[in-house]
C-alpha cells in the first residue's frame, strides 16, 4: 500500500528549486506488548515527506539487537519502496552510508545528510575544512556561500542558523555523488541558558540544484518527521469485557491507520 501512495503521489518534471525532501527515521515504540501473529510494529523506519508530512514509506524492524544497526538492516528495503526522482533523501548521520547514497543515486535522487564520526575519514575532512586548528594557516575558502536565519518558538529564543556550504572539498573525497559539503551552526537560548551546537554535512546537489538557502531549508524541514510520525506511546488496547489489566491485550490499534 505504502508503495502503491508513495507512486501515485510521486512528483513529475519539477524545477530543481522544487526538490521535494523525504526524511528518513526510525521509531521505537514504547509501552507496547510483542505479538506473535498481530498487533502493532514495537520499531520500525519511515519516511516522510518534508512539505506534506505524509508517510510515504513504513518498513517495521524485528531484529532485538542494536538499535542503528537494526534501523540500518531494514533502510535500504524502505529506500526501494520510493519514487525518488525530483527528491532528497535527509537523515542524521546514521544514514551516512555509502551504498544508501548509491541507491538513492542510481534512482535519480539526492541526498543531504549530516557525518559523523560514525564516518571517521569524511567526518574529519570536512571538519578540518571549516574549522582548521587556530595554530595552522590554512588558505580561505575558495567557494563559501552562507545564510543566516533566526526564528523563535518551541520555548527557545532568538534560534540562530548558520550555514556555510562549499564545493571546495568534493573532488578529494571518494564518496558517491558528493558535490559540495557544508556546515551548520546553530546558536539558541533556552531556560536562561546559552546552547551552541555545529553539524557538518554532505549532499549530491550542486550548488545551481540548492544553493545554501535551499540546503538550510531542506535541512530545517527533517525535522517534519518529528512531528508527522504516530506518537511513541501506544494508545490503551482493547480488552475483553471484565480482563484482568495484568494481562496482555486482545489486540493493540496503530496510531493515525485504519
Amino acid at each position: 500500500m505504502a508503495t502503491m501512495l508513495a507512486a501515485r503521489i510521486a512528483p513529475h518534471a519539477m524545477p530543481t528549486t522544487d526538490l521535494q525532501g523525504v526524511a528518513i527515521d526510525g521509531k521505537a515504540q514504547r509501552g507496547r506488548w510483542r505479538f506473535p501473529s498481530m498487533g502493532c510494529p514495537i520499531h520500525a523506519l519511515s519516511a516522510v515527506c518534508h512539505g506534506s508530512g505524509l508517510v510515504l514509506a513504513h518498513e517495521p524492524i524485528t531484529a532485538t539487537d542494536d538499535k542503528a544497526e537494526a534501523e540500518l538492516s531494514v533502510a535500504p528495503t524502505l529506500v526501494g519502496q520510493i519514487t525518488w526522482y525530483n527528491r532528497v533523501l535527509t537523515g542524521d548521520a546514521l544514514f551516512g552510508q555509502r551504498d544508501l547514497c548509491e541507491q538513492v543515486g542510481a534512482v535519480g535522487g539526492a541526498y543531504l545528510l549530516l557525518v559523523k564520526e560514525n564516518q571517521p575519514a569524511l567526518h574529519d575532512a570536512v571538519r578540518f575544512l571549516f574549522d582548521s586548528p587556530a595554530d595552522l594557516a590554512v588558505l580561505p575558502l575558495l567557494d563559501r556561500r552562507e545564510v543566516h536565519s533566526v526564528e523563535r518558538g518551541h520555548g527557545r529564543t532568538d534560534e540562530r542558523r548558520h550555514l556555510i556550504a562549499s564545493t571546495d572539498l568534493v573532488d578529494s573525497l571518494e564518496w558517491p555523488g558528493v558535490a559540495q559539503v557544508f556546515r551548520l551552526e546553530r546558536t539558541w537560548r533556552a531556560h536562561g541558558q546559552s546552547h551552541r551546537a555545529v553539524h557538518y554535512g554532505i549532499t549530491s546537489l550542486t550548488p545551481t540544484q540548492a544553493d545554501a538557502t535551499d540546503l538550510l531549508a531542506l535541512r530545517r524541514g527533517h525535522w517534519t518527521i518529528e512531528n508527522a510520525l504516530p506518537s511513541s506511546r501506544c494508545p490503551p488496547p482493547t480488552r475483553a469485557p471484565g480482563s484482568s489489566p495484568c494481562r496482555p491485550p486482545l489486540r493493540c490499534e496503530v496510531p493515525g491507520t485504519a
